[in-house]
């Protein structure tokens, strides 16, 4: 025999197959009763939902908006060379 046939696992007949696939469903159906009757398991919190006061949105300051110029380049190429010569005389790059 090869000796690259003896470094391979055996596939699992079927019987061998479903006797490993119970007993893994079988502890995992034994950790989550395990988890469901610990007592210190979860802690969960039941929340209520409730609309909100209605002095809660007179209360809450929005936030200011700042308008920015928005400036459309038909062309790519055009927007790239603008803002390499703004980079090479110094100039901020968003004006």
């Amino acid at each position: 025999m090869p000796s690259h046939r003896r470094s391979r696992p055996r596939p699992c007949r079927d019987k061998a197959l479903e006797m490993a696939v119970r007993e893994a469903q079988g502890a995992l159906e034994e950790l989550a009763c395990q988890a469901a009757f610990s007592p210190g398991a979860g802690g969960f919190t039941i929340l209520s939902i409730e609309p909100p006061p209605p002095e809660a949105a007179a209360v809450r300051p929005r936030a200011s908006v700042h308008r920015v110029p928005v400036r459309r380049f038909e062309d790519v190429v055009t927007f790239l060379m603008e803002r390499e010569a703004r980079a090479a005389r110094g100039l901020p790059l968003t004006a």
